[in-house]
């Protein structure tokens, strides 16, 4: 049982150590090592058990105060917006006027816009409390990290006739199905319709689900399960993946992308990944981090639908699209570790 006897100074007092806690071990064994450091993390209980404490505590209290800036509502309303009030049907239609003109651009001889080349998913130091893998050849080798892991991004093939219900995917359920990553509290089981399952790595209430999105055991989406994964999410498929907070949480870009490229994954065709990230500055502070974070994972398969600033978030959605070509050789080799 979850205790909250302390202040709303204290609890955000201890997220936020918690969060340099695991950047300040990366920074001392190196970001080639973030393996070894999220390890330790998952090892941890004690620490686990107090952050998982102090997050419940705040998103029960001072977050909820407004629910205009709240990240659940905002998530809710743009799931609404995107399957039930006609997004989904106008991103589509824009999608075959997008081939079209493509096509006519290829039938005249002229280039088509370029795909831009994968990029880390790099935090500023602002909101990652002094994150020193900022610099050019660590954010170069965690990105070719992830792409030799993916294997060129094989994993963004869809796996095989069977492992997602195209029918469901062309017409969502009345309930959507949603798999809520680092969900903390399950704060979306309040939705009637939305069919949420909520995991994460150190569950705050029993609702919740114990699972690592970032291990290499999870086969969600996949038509074959490994015995490490959790059966709640084996061979299953979902319309919206949520991260909330989550790729902030991460002391690594390398495994903000993994994430990514995991969801995708878990997503039906045309599904949706919703991404908030913490930023109180003010929305023109942080442009180069949120385009460098669009390039990125526009480049993993997905195409960004919605953006939206709040006071104290950045709030992305992100649609998977068909089709995306690998990583070609001259973009793994200008990714290559010096």
């Amino acid at each position: 049982e979850l205790s909250y006897d302390r202040s709303m100074t204290e609890l955000a007092a201890a997220v936020k150590h918690h969060h340099a806690r695991l950047r300040q071990r990366l920074r001392e064994l190196g970001p080639q090592a973030w393996e070894a450091v999220w390890a330790e993390n998952l090892s941890d209980d004690a620490g686990l058990r107090d952050y998982a404490t102090a997050m419940d505590a705040m998103a029960v209290g001072a977050w909820q105060n407004d629910s205009t800036q709240d990240r659940v509502s905002w998530c809710h309303k743009t799931m609404l917006d995107y399957f039930h009030r006609g997004g989904r049907e106008t991103a589509l239609a824009k999608d075959t006027r997008r081939a079209y003109h493509h096509a006519l651009r290829a039938a005249e001889g002229l280039a088509t816009p370029a795909v831009p080349l994968i990029a880390p998913l790099i935090m500023p130091e602002s909101a990652a409390a002094g994150e020193d893998i900022g610099a050019a050849e660590a954010g170069e080798k965690a990105a070719a990290a992830v792409a030799e892991r993916a294997g060129t991004i094989a994993v963004l093939d869809d796996p095989g006739p069977g492992a997602h219900d195209q029918a469901s995917a062309a017409a969502p359920s009345s309930r959507l199905v949603v798999l809520d990553v680092g969900s903390c509290n399950n704060p979306f089981a309040s939705f009637p319709d939305l069919d949420v399952t909520a995991i994460d790595i150190s569950p705050a209430t029993p609702t919740v689900l114990f699972c690592d999105f970032c291990s290499p055991a999870l086969c969600v989406g996949a038509a074959a399960c490994s015995p490490l994964c959790p059966s709640v999410l084996c061979g299953r498929s979902f319309d919206a993946v949520t991260f909330c907070l989550l790729l902030s949480y991460m002391p690594a870009p390398v495994q903000r992308m993994q994430c990514c490229i995991a969801a995708r994954r878990a997503l039906r065709p045309n599904g949706l990944l919703l991404i908030v990230s913490p930023d109180s500055n003010h929305v023109g502070k942080g442009v180069h981090w949120m385009k460098s974070w669009k390039a990125a994972i526009e480049r993993l398969g997905f195409i960004r639908w919605r953006y939206e600033k709040l006071n104290h978030l950045h709030c992305m959605a992100f649609r998977r699209i068909e089709g995306v070509a690998p990583l070609s050789a001259t973009g793994r080799e200008i990714l290559a570790p010096a």
